[in-house]
C-alpha cells in the first residue's frame, strides 16, 4: 500500500480527490479559453469523473470501520 497506517492511506485518497478537482477546473478554463479542441476536454473530463467516482469509493470504503466490513 505505500502507507503506514489506513488513516494516513485515507488522507492521500482526499488529497487525490482534490487535485482531482483542481484538474477539472483548469480543464474548464482550458475549454473556456479554446486551448484545446471542447471535445477533447470534454473526453478528459469525463475520464476524471470516472477517477472521481473510484476515489470516493475509495475513500469511503477506508471510512468504513474494519470490524463493519467482515461477513
Amino acid at each position: 500500500m505505500g502507507r503506514r497506517s489506513r488513516r494516513e492511506y485515507s488522507q492521500f485518497v482526499a488529497i487525490a480527490r482534490g487535485s482531482n478537482h483542481e484538474l477539472q477546473t483548469q480543464l474548464v478554463i482550458a475549454e473556456r479559453l479554446r486551448f484545446a479542441e471542447s471535445a477533447n476536454i470534454r473526453h478528459v473530463l469525463n475520464l476524471s469523473d470516472e477517477i472521481g467516482r473510484m476515489l470516493s469509493g475509495l475513500y469511503t470504503f477506508l471510512q468504513t470501520p474494519k470490524r463493519a466490513r467482515e461477513p
